[in-house]
């Protein structure tokens, strides 16, 4: 008999490097000796057009010895200067240095023909020796690539178009006189192509400070995809072999490819469309994939087809088998892009195949079927296969049935737990297609899957197996893979700045499921507190570090995972997110959210966007109609492109007026945060008889004083923000004077 169930990611059982056919690969390896050729630097600088500027201002420039130079170290006085302050990571130099130039004392750079790019002089060059203390420093600079990012330099080179003569360099670390290092990142196939990160050797993760685009610097445009036919193989043992033609929109440069593929997956080999071996390189510890160009190509090959295969499950931990990612199985690019798929899946014909698309055929011979599915342009495919036991419901006439993996059900039918599993699927589903019309799925699958995480892909769900546990309540987690269906498949996230888009909005409806339709005020209040302890706090969570709202605007978004810290893409692209959301209902809705505005508003950015790409841009538009459009403008300044949280310092006095009635005069001073700062305020009083009510204070921050009133005698009790709807660091109540106010 066959493996009950056989999740849909896939891992290689040997991961092995595959070997360039014809050398566009460069070796950048071993030690860089200390005895070397030294060169005297005065004002030579690297130029990234109107962004920025590397200068080296007095110092010495080494490379090896032997052989072509691609790396080369710099001792002495330099300074990066910061041309491009503006824009949406324009906090990036604010929070970084305070400053538009930056002194560095050394650097080690990584690049083709960097040194005929600043025209030095090949006469100059003299024999040297580094001395011992920046040479061992040296050999932490050659190695942090790969340690600390997990960038192969010799990849990344390899994929460069050779019309340019000069290119920039794709590495640029930078030690600062604080001893902290700043690295500048550049790779042609992401949106920006130039990320600047920050590092110290006391962490185990860099974070992203910023990324510019170098469009008019590079005249290049990052690679997209067409459509990918894929045919894969799977094995009841676990392995699997595949093979996926990717097409291309025609190119003019003769550029490398770069694609992600999981790290221990063996590729056997790449071919153009003429059947003819490309060179490529796949190290078996990284995802990164790189298919060079062929010596004599003078355009970008119009499709490559890669042959590859892995097994289903990449390692043990604890007993556990961990699989990756469902959605990257296949050769992909490293931002999301929306793509055709045609996938043939050949497996045992007494298996369920359960994948993303439309089925479009099924043929079997002997014991082998082969089930084939096409799709619309999305980002990415999954698929699960095993044997099932199902539930099936309806929710608002669209079909949901529950797959749970054979070997997961012993006697949980009887516990209820797929039934109160699929009440909350069903139930968000309803909730969600009522506040925001129907999604782009026709029918949900939701499929359970052997680890810890949750994926939403278009129409089809793969839940993580602790959602059947009875220990705690998973409500929250199934209503945000179901609020996918919404916001990131029926409206898709334009760029990887807009992944709050997906995430936040997924977040803030799994809190509104529990406030509105489970009525459960006490796990929607603690939801709100998991978020803020998540953006506010730093260092690791979970396992994860993360420097919390520190890390930059929320519109960074996807590029913070690039930054191998994704405790910061957690607290901002979904927590920080979501809390900026929740504000967004209090300043629509109102403080006792009689009315259901904010739904309406995105039930309007769905009808304005469903199936379609939208931006952050386009959502504030649909909520200007709600908010105003100088409230709006000025609120997503704040929490969306700012990345500053206000301090609050509250102080109150009750005050008779000149009528002898009772007024309630309000201070609340605002810090840490910029000047133009504003935001409304709950203020919460209570009554001797227990009753309570919520006022709304405008404009703090703006103004600092505030009366309410009058109000009767009996009040027992002031309380600021009880809720907690408005992010903050930290609150400060005082108790006033009488007279207070003067």
């Amino acid at each position: 008999m066959f493996a009950a169930a056989v999740c849909c990611l896939l891992f290689a059982d040997i991961g092995t490097t595959g070997k360039p056919d014809s050398g566009p690969f460069p070796k950048i390896s071993g030690k860089f000796g200390s005895k070397s050729l030294s060169y005297p630097m005065r004002g030579d600088f690297i130029d990234y057009g109107s962004k920025l500027k590397v200068i080296f201002d007095d110092g010495t420039l080494y490379r090896r010895r032997d052989g072509v130079s691609y790396d080369y170290y710099f001792l002495g006085a330099g300074r990066l200067v910061i041309h491009d302050t503006t824009g949406l990571d324009a906090s990036w130099q604010t929070r970084f240095s305070n400053a538009a130039t930056v002194k560095f004392i050394s650097a080690y750079v990584c690049g083709e023909k960097f040194a005929d790019g600043l025209m030095l002089d090949n006469s100059q060059w003299r024999e040297d020796k580094i001395d011992r203390e920046h040479w061992q420093k040296l050999q932490f600079l050659v190695k942090a690539p790969e340690r600390y990012f997990w960038v192969d330099l010799s990849g990344e080179l390899g994929i460069w178009p050779r019309h340019d003569p000069f290119p920039l360099p794709v590495w640029v670390d930078l030690e600062l006189e604080t001893g902290e290092q700043v690295v500048l990142y550049l790779s042609p196939d992401i949106t920006e192509q130039l990320n600047i990160y920050l590092y110290d050797k006391k962490f185990d993760s860099p974070y992203l400070l910023a990324g510019f685009n170098l469009d008019e610097r590079l005249g290049l445009a990052p690679v997209e995809i067409d459509s990918s036919v894929i045919s894969i193989n799977l094995q009841e043992s676990g392995n699997f072999d595949a093979v996926s033609t990717i097409f291309f929109p025609p190119g003019t440069d003769p550029r490398g490819i770069k694609l992600n593929l999981p790290e221990l997956f063996k590729v056997d080999s790449a071919q153009d469309a003429d059947g003819k071996p490309l060179p490529f390189l796949k190290d078996k510890n990284r995802v990164n994939f790189y298919i060079g160009p062929r010596p004599d190509a003078l355009d970008r090959p119009d499709r490559v087809t890669v042959f590859y295969r892995g097994k289903f499950i990449r390692a043990r931990l604890a007993g556990v088998d961990l699989p990756v990612n469902v959605t990257t199985w296949f050769p992909h690019l490293p931002r999301r892009n929306l793509g055709r798929f045609t996938i043939h899946y050949s497996l045992h014909k007494d298996l369920e195949l359960i994948s993303v698309g439309r089925k479009i055929g099924e043929e079997i011979v002997r014991d082998r079927k082969t089930v084939t599915y096409q799709t619309d342009d999305i980002s990415y495919v999954s698929f699960a296969s095993g044997v099932y036991d199902t539930l099936r419901e309806t929710a608002q006439d669209v079909p949901l049935t529950l797959y749970i993996r054979r070997e997961n059900n012993q006697g949980i039918f009887n516990r209820h737990i797929p039934r109160n599993v699929m009440a909350d699927l069903r139930d968000a589903f309803s909730a969600y297609y009522r506040w925001y019309g129907p999604p782009l799925a026709a029918s949900l699958r939701i499929v359970d899957q052997p680890w810890s995480a949750g994926q939403s892909s278009p129409g089809l769900i793969h839940l993580s197996e602790i959602s059947f546990e009875t220990r705690r309540d998973q409500a929250r987690f199934r209503a945000h893979e179901v609020a996918h269906q919404w916001w990131g498949h029926t409206v898709v996230p334009k760029s990887f700045r807009e992944m709050w888009l997906s995430e936040g909005l997924a977040e803030m409806s799994s809190a509104l499921y529990l406030l509105n339709v489970k009525r459960d005020t006490t796990a929607y209040r603690n939801l709100l507190s998991h978020w803020r302890r998540q953006i506010v706090q730093e260092g690791r969570m979970n396992g994860i570090y993360s420097r919390g709202y520190r890390a930059g605007a929320i519109t960074m978004g996807a590029r913070l995972l690039l930054s191998y810290s994704p405790g910061d893409y957690i607290a901002l692209v979904y927590f920080k997110a979501a809390y900026m959301l929740e504000m967004l209902r209090f300043e629509i809705d109102g403080p006792d959210y009689r009315t259901d505005f904010f739904n309406s508003m995105l039930a309007d950015y769905r009808r304005s966007f469903a199936e379609k790409q939208a931006s952050s841009v386009d959502f504030m538009r649909i909520a200007q109609t709600f908010l105003g459009p100088k409230r709006a403008q000025a609120f997503f300044k704040q929490w969306l492109y700012g990345w500053k949280i206000p301090d609050f310092t509250c102080r109150y006095a009750f005050v008779p007026d000149a009528k002898g009635r009772l007024m309630l005069h309000v201070f609340i001073d605002v810090s840490g945060i910029d000047g133009d700062f504003a935001t409304p305020y709950p203020v919460e009083i209570e009554f001797a008889d227990g009753s309570k009510r919520i006022y709304r204070i405008d404009g703090v921050g703006q103004m600092r004083e505030h009366v309410l009133g009058p109000f009767p005698e009996d009040v027992t009790a002031v309380r600021f923000d009880p809720d907690h709807i408005i992010l903050d660091r930290h609150t400060e109540v005082i108790m006033g004077e009488s007279n207070a106010g003067n």
